[in-house]
Order: structure tokens, then C-alpha cells, then sequence
């Protein structure tokens, strides 16, 4: 399971975005808040980390919206706590929990969400 469940989802991306690259960034989002907001996870640890590591070395192809929600190349290299997951990221993380009937956290769903002019989205830390 790739856990691509969004996807299908239209955004309006420069075409140059590397279709590899952009599904690694939506997976990192959803991995984070999967991992410190409900301490599940759907990859190892190194998975993550050299996931982390391919999106910092490509950063400049990814697209303005991965950017945003990841913050910049040396936190992800660090780190998975500062993302900003939209509300397609957080539908995905309970997506996948429910169909391997895995219990979130007793912090449930976010609660605040901010909207982004720039980018068009709603988006949260991952432990609003």
C-alpha cells in the first residue's frame, strides 16, 4: 500500500514537479502526524529518515505547497514534529488507521486549522 490516498486530489503544481517527489512530501506529512500525534507508524524510521533525506536534496523541484508544509530542507532532515499537515493529510492518517483498525491517540482529530492565503489550504501543527 503506497498510501497515496490523496492523490487523486487536483492542485494546481507547476509540471515540472517530480511525480515521485511530491508523493514522498505527501507521505512524510501524513508519516509525521501519524507518528507524533498518534505514535503509529506506517514505514521505519529509516524509511522516514531517508525519505527525508531524497526531499532535502531535490527541494528546490518540490512544489510551493510541499515547501510550505515542510517547512525547509534542514528541518526535515531533523525532524518530522514541524510539519504542517492539511486536512487531506489528516483525512489519509485516519483513512489508513481505520482499515488496519488502528486506534488514533486519545488527541483525535485537529481541532484548529489556519487557512493559507498563499497556498489555498487549511493547515495545522501536528499537535493542534
Amino acid at each position: 500500500m503506497t498510501l497515496d490516498l490523496f492523490g487523486h486530489a487536483v492542485e494546481r503544481e507547476p509540471a515540472r514537479v517530480d511525480p515521485h517527489l511530491d508523493l514522498w512530501a505527501r507521505q512524510m506529512a501524513v508519516a509525521s502526524l501519524l507518528y507524533y500525534r498518534h505514535d503509529q507508524s506506517f514505514m521505519s524510521d529509516s524509511e522516514f529518515d531517508q525519505m527525508c533525506q531524497w526531499v532535502a536534496d531535490a527541494w528546490a523541484s518540490l512544489s510551493p505547497l510541499r515547501k510550505f508544509m515542510l517547512g525547509s530542507p534542514g528541518e526535515i532532515r531533523a525532524s518530522g514534529n514541524h510539519v504542517k499537515v492539511t486536512r487531506m493529510a489528516e483525512d489519509s492518517a485516519f483513512t489508513w488507521m481505520n482499515r488496519l483498525n488502528v486506534q488514533p491517540s486519545q488527541l483525535g482529530r485537529i481541532r484548529k486549522w489556519t487557512f493559507a492565503k498563499d497556498h489555498q489550504c487549511h493547515w495545522a501543527g501536528i499537535n493542534s
